[in-house]
């Protein structure tokens, strides 16, 4: 007797998934659908790996499809695949109450990916139009006298003061130092830091997450009045 979905390694799941892709969607036989389910539900690094690569070139297809400039292509399809993540991954409700088989995830995932070219054009015609506005407007030269200039570099350096402060006030998670510091001291973006210490980090996600956690923490006390 055949194993359920659910039961098997996920190595195996994988290679049912791709065999299952193949082939029409009355074949089916649950294995991809477990596949997106170990990566939503159980945040499974290794299964989330796996829809990355299994999924990217149909992803791009739909990117291309919405009519994104190839250029940006690869990068409309990652921030498709992460707005896919963060609005399903770790709901209270099961991943089978909204979706009844893969296709419907898959077709949730096309619509992702189309929201994603869609923002990032619309960003793009603000950009545009902002410059256009700038361009047309007089540019006033603005030259800081001795005063104005030591009153900035005051202010720049208590607010430094402030930021410094309050890290070592209120941050004492190692991860999160260490973000901190390969973030903002050597500029590192998050997937470099999560490339460079996989020990620490599974995955990008969780070096973004991390980042975002401490920087609402750290605007909303230092917009405290003082």
């Amino acid at each position: 007797m055949a194993m359920e979905p659910a039961q098997i390694s996920l190595d195996a799941v994988i290679v049912h998934c791709r065999e299952e892709s193949r082939r029409g969607r009355r074949e089916e036989q649950g294995y991809c659908f477990e596949l997106f389910r170990r990566a939503l539900e159980q945040r499974d690094q290794g299964a989330w790996a796996a829809i990355a690569a299994q999924y990217h070139l149909l992803i791009l297809d739909w990117v291309y499809a919405a009519r994104s400039d190839p250029e940006v292509a690869e990068e409309a399809a990652r921030e498709a695949l992460e707005r896919f993540w963060r609005t399903l991954a770790g709901r209270a409700d099961s991943l089978a109450a909204r979706f009844p088989h893969v296709g419907a995830l898959l077709k949730y995932l096309q619509q992702c990916a189309v929201t994603t070219v869609l923002d990032r054009r619309r960003r793009e015609q603000q950009r545009a139009k902002l410059d256009e506005r700038l361009r047309a407007e007089p540019v006033v030269a603005f030259v800081p006298s001795p005063e104005n200039d030591a009153v900035e570099r005051l202010a720049r350096a208590t607010q430094l003061d402030r930021v410094r402060r309050w890290i070592g006030e209120a941050v004492s998670d190692p991860d999160e130092l260490l973000v901190l510091r390969l973030s903002f001291t050597d500029g590192l973006s998050p997937a470099e830091i999560a490339g460079a210490n996989p020990d620490r980090f599974s995955n990008v996600e969780q070096v973004r997450q991390i980042k975002e956690r401490v920087l609402r923490r750290a605007r909303r006390a230092l917009l405290e009045p003082q």
